[in-house]
């Protein structure tokens, strides 16, 4: 799940493509793919000066008989739906979750802080990303959710779930958390991807 910022659909596009390049797709390191990604935006960057300054944030993983592995960087998120529990499994890179995690502010706070979309880490950026491994032990029945701002910021994790408990396939979840962004007013663009286990 990718978000990108300033020349962000660049950046999103060129981190999607990377992805699935040969060279990298076969390698089980998603970090070091996650770095190959911030060295080609910043190496872009030169090439080009309109893109200076352009970012992404990156979830993504990958589905093998050891669970769910990948690597995470800013924003978007992968949120676990297990029988009656919701779970964020991924921690945002951002000046909010920084300031929750240190006491300074509440959780009501947060909900109306006026910097919580500001960044502490994309690829792409000046400074060395912070990149975190993805490994989640999966079982059948488990719902995975990717999400980018645009959908967080709208239903919370509560929401997600309940939405979840009506809707019994993929594409039903989707398409209903669509709807009821749409009836809040989407203010920002959006994606959402949803997985079974079975």
């Amino acid at each position: 799940m990718v978000s990108g910022r300033f020349g962000g659909g660049v950046a999103s596009k060129k981190a999607v493509e990377l992805i699935f390049k040969d060279s990298l797709k076969a390698t089980q390191d998603f970090s070091s793919v996650m770095l190959e990604i911030h060295k080609a935006l910043i190496s872009s960057q030169k090439e080009d000066k309109n893109l200076l300054g352009m970012a992404t944030t990156l979830t993504y993983g990958v589905f093998t008989k050891d669970g769910l592995k990948g690597a995470h960087c800013g924003d978007t998120r992968i949120i676990l739906l297990r029988g009656k529990g919701v779970k964020k499994v991924t921690q945002d890179h951002t000046e909010v979750q920084r300031l929750l995690n240190a006491g300074k502010l509440t959780k009501n706070e947060a909900l109306n802080y006026s910097r919580k979309h500001i960044l502490d880490s994309a690829l792409g950026s000046d400074d060395s990303p912070r990149i975190d491994p993805v490994h989640i032990d999966v079982q059948s029945g488990d719902r995975f959710v990717f999400t980018t701002d645009g959908v967080h910021d709208k239903i919370h994790l509560r929401e997600l779930f309940e939405i979840s408990q009506d809707s019994s396939s993929p594409q039903e979840f989707v398409e209903d958390v669509e709807a009821e962004i749409e009836k809040r007013v989407a203010e920002d663009n959006y994606s959402l991807v949803c997985v079974d286990v079975y």
